[in-house]
């Protein structure tokens, strides 16, 4: 906790919360979504983004939603990348294709994978398939920076004089995208990087 009074205390000295806005209307900041995985453990086939959480909506086009809410605020359009895998690689540009990007423009949308690794059993030994044959999965999230460097984004988003990334899993619902607040917070302090928490009540 001393870590986040140090930093909050950083933020008293600096601009409010408009500097925030300003960089966000200079289009410096991008969102990326971590969507990898598939959603098995929801017994959904297909994508994890495609799952649906309300009548007529899904994970990816809530999402989508809210950015296109922040591009009506802010009269201007972003970036978003999303990180796949080979396993829903297609099925996620797909379903993006089949629902007209959510209403965001093609040229600001990219996909780009992450790698796979062997699976393995509690005691470290390989998993297999029937006929013999290492299964993989997803190397996680944490693949993420080799994997949009790899992608070439890295490059595309200097390109384009994106400075800050927001990291989102594609799970969380409740998540903000283009997040003024977390700017603000994340400028002010001078971090390197900045990370919303929710306090436990019990």
């Amino acid at each position: 906790m001393s870590i986040v009074r140090s930093a909050l205390k950083k933020c008293t000295h600096v601009a409010p919360d408009w500097q925030a806005d300003n960089l966000i209307q200079q289009g410096q900041l991008a969102v990326v979504v971590l969507a990898g995985g598939m959603a098995t453990r929801l017994t959904w086939e297909g994508p994890k983004g495609a799952f649906p959480i309300l009548p007529g909506e899904t994970l990816f086009s809530l999402l989508c939603a809210k950015i296109r809410a922040k591009q009506e605020q802010y009269q201007r359009e972003f970036t978003l990348a999303i990180m796949v895998s080979p396993l829903n690689r297609q099925a996620t540009k797909d379903y993006f294709v089949q629902n007209k990007f959510f209403g965001l423009a093609v040229q600001n949308v990219f996909f780009f994978e992450q790698s796979m690794q062997p699976l393995e059993d509690r005691d470290g030994r390989p998993l297999k398939d029937t006929q013999g044959r290492l299964l993989q999965g997803p190397d996680g999230n944490g693949s993420f920076f080799t994997s949009f460097a790899k992608s070439g984004l890295l490059a595309e988003f200097s390109r384009r004089q994106i400075k800050y990334v927001q990291i989102l899993p594609i799970d969380n619902p409740l998540a903000v995208p283009l997040d003024t607040r977390l700017l603000y917070f994340h400028v002010a302090a001078a971090n390197e990087a900045s990370l919303i928490c929710v306090s436990r009540k019990n």
